[in-house]
């Protein structure tokens, strides 16, 4: 039984079976979503304006994923109860339900992004040479934004249908997919940047068919995706959003971010330093989207050890998944410290202001072990429940600590101020997260 193989079976089976095909999908979507910069940086001639071009656009990138979360995690949420209750028949209707609430809010949120579209990369410090990059890209992206969200949201409840690995696998042939239309399209066809979106767009087209294809035809499925199912209900709309709410959250928070650095960046230098940020953040996703997957996998394992209140082995597991943390970042922080040109060669090999990118690489990841802690801990309080704390600890970074830094450091140190800001905002929040984390693990040991 899965409950007696959670209680007793070694930390270590555990954490490899339950951990490695989230890990091995979040390392997929993360070169799903870094694949297009590492292309486009390298067109002849205008690659890092083109770069630049798709940097300006990560607002709303971010806001479209954010979206994604917000149904997919609320939906993955809610039909894993049901299937558990074994009430098969109602979470077929939600999952047709969520189907159309998901196609609906696309189209809204797809129509209102393209009728402000030149407005928004503007705000987002788009100048006269870079729109037309950031607009060729994005405006691809957008048209088929309800496809995307749906294929994404789909693929979640595949994991909750009790086929992880099958998700997994669909999410590695996308990604695939993407890498090969990529290389074709922008280099083989000339379409630069026009061509990452439509490699994107093809691949998020397959995952979806492929999504839809397992709900409706596959064998070892448990639910079906039925047209009667498809309709609007208000109650599930609101059930879902409120259970994704607090992942969309944390993703405005990062837009919002995002959009802050990217006016500081052009303000306090020039267009070309947004292309320093997409690169970074880029690495950052390579460093930190790992610990993601690992840690969706240990959430059952923890959430199942805390209930029953065996406290040695959730403080086992806890430790070991820290450990991980540890190490992984390390060999991140390692690698970012000593192969800073290698890794700027991914993305385009003739930069302009190379001395001040492997400054602002150096600078801003240099705290990213305490990054990746900090997301460890994080990861224990939902693991147990604790909703308050787990959301506060989510906001932290992002919202009550990094956005006052960018609005006080640039004023003394320029665009310096700005890698400051996030090595020192690292720096605060796993302060603060281990403060609160001490007293936790006292009561842990009191259970």
């Amino acid at each position: 039984m899965i409950t007696l193989e959670l209680e007793k079976d070694s930390i270590y089976k555990l954490m490899i079976n339950y951990c490695m095909p989230s890990l091995i999908g979040m390392i997929s979507q993360t070169i799903y979503n870094v694949i297009d910069k590492m292309f486009v940086g390298h067109i002849k001639e205008v690659g890092y304006i083109s770069l630049v071009g798709i940097g300006i656009t990560l607002p709303i990138t971010t806001l479209i994923l954010g979206i994604g979360l917000l149904f997919g995690t609320g939906t993955r949420a809610k039909i894993a109860v049901l299937i558990g209750k074994n009430d098969i028949k109602k979470a077929n209707q939600f999952l047709g339900e969520m189907f159309f609430s998901t196609l609906v809010f696309g189209f809204i949120i797809t129509s209102v992004l393209l009728i402000f579209n030149k407005q928004l990369l503007y705000l987002f410090g788009a100048d006269a040479q870079t729109y037309p990059y950031a607009n060729s890209f994005i405006k691809i992206i957008l048209v088929f934004t309800p496809i995307n969200l749906l294929g994404f949201t789909l693929n979640k409840i595949i994991s909750a249908d009790g086929n992880p690995k099958i998700a997994m696998m669909i999410q590695i042939f996308g990604t695939t997919m993407n890498v090969v239309l990529d290389y074709i399209l922008i280099f083989n066809l000339s379409l630069g940047v026009e061509g990452a979106a439509v490699a994107t767009v093809i691949s998020q087209i397959i995952v979806f068919i492929l999504c839809s294809y397992y709900f409706i035809k596959s064998k070892t499925r448990k639910l079906t995706l039925n047209l009667k199912n498809i309709k609007f209900n208000i109650k599930t709309s609101v059930q879902i959003m409120s259970l994704g709410f607090s992942q969309f959250i944390m993703q405005i928070l990062m837009c919002l971010v995002q959009i802050i650095i990217n006016k500081e960046l052009v303000y306090y230098g020039n267009y070309l330093y947004v292309g320093i940020m997409t690169i970074i953040q880029s690495i950052l996703l390579f460093l930190l989207q790992p610990l993601y997957g690992i840690n969706q996998g240990v959430i059952p394992l923890i959430g199942y050890n805390f209930g029953k209140k065996n406290k040695k082995r959730v403080l086992k597991i806890l430790k070991l998944n820290i450990l991980i943390a540890v190490l992984w970042t390390s060999l991140g922080l390692f690698v970012v410290e000593i192969c800073t040109n290698k890794l700027i060669l991914l993305f385009n090999s003739n930069i302009a202001i190379k001395k001040d990118l492997i400054f602002a690489i150096r600078v801003f990841l240099c705290m990213i072990i305490l990054d990746g802690l900090q997301i460890t801990l994080i990861n224990f309080y939902q693991a147990t429940c604790n909703a308050k704390i787990s959301a506060f600890l989510s906001t932290l970074r992002q919202g009550i600590v990094l956005l006052p830094l960018l609005a006080i450091l640039p004023h003394f140190f320029g665009i310096n101020g700005i890698w400051y800001a996030g090595a020192v905002g690292d720096f605060i929040s796993f302060v603060i997260t281990y403060i609160i984390c001490y007293k936790s693990f006292i009561n842990i040991a009191r259970i």
